[in-house]
């Protein structure tokens, strides 16, 4: 799933892209699969050389995003995108609604077995740091408290069905 396609703006919840994908889940119990729903990005929006997050969680304090770096996720602009959404909290509160939204409108499936949190995380180096450390770093103080508090939520609604979770990408 993709969080940009399920809200493309603010608070406006994308009804046809649910139908479609509580159609993929039938079709898929039809023929006995089951089905994890991740919440997929590849180098964060757009606006920084990805796609998955919406634009409109995409702050960079005025960074533009360079499209000749070989990796999104090593731009400045791309990094500070990241940064904000592990430390901002309305950013934190409407990451947990999206995945409020999913399970409420999707827990009931039979083919759902389980959600995968966020798929690929990233997030910004600091000056020294080697991208490993700083990799680390975020999985240890970002990532994981934003694992959990999607967690919390999801399990609020739905304490039957596994939860995935990944750590920051390339490590």
């Amino acid at each position: 799933t993709f969080w940009a396609d399920l809200e493309p703006t603010e608070g406006n919840w994308n009804d046809t892209y649910l139908a479609d994908l509580r159609r993929i889940l039938r079709d898929a119990d039809g023929v006995g699969l089951r089905v994890v729903l991740t919440m997929h990005q590849d180098s964060y929006s757009p606006a920084v050389g990805g796609f998955g997050m919406p634009d409109w969680t995409t702050r960079t304090d005025g960074l533009v995003f360079d499209p000749n770096v070989p990796l999104p996720c090593l731009d400045p602009a791309n990094q500070r995108a990241w940064e904000h959404f592990y430390e901002d909290e309305d950013l934190q509160q409407f990451h947990v609604r999206a995945w409020e939204k999913m399970v409420d409108e999707l827990g009931d499936e039979p083919a759902l077995f389980g959600y995968d949190i966020l798929n690929e995380p990233s997030g910004q180096q600091r000056p020294g740091e080697s991208i490993v450390e700083g990799l680390q770093r975020v999985a240890a103080t970002q990532i994981t408290p934003m694992l959990q508090r999607a967690t919390d939520a999801i399990r609020g609604l739905d304490d039957l069905r596994w939860i995935f979770l990944e750590g920051a990408y390339g490590l």
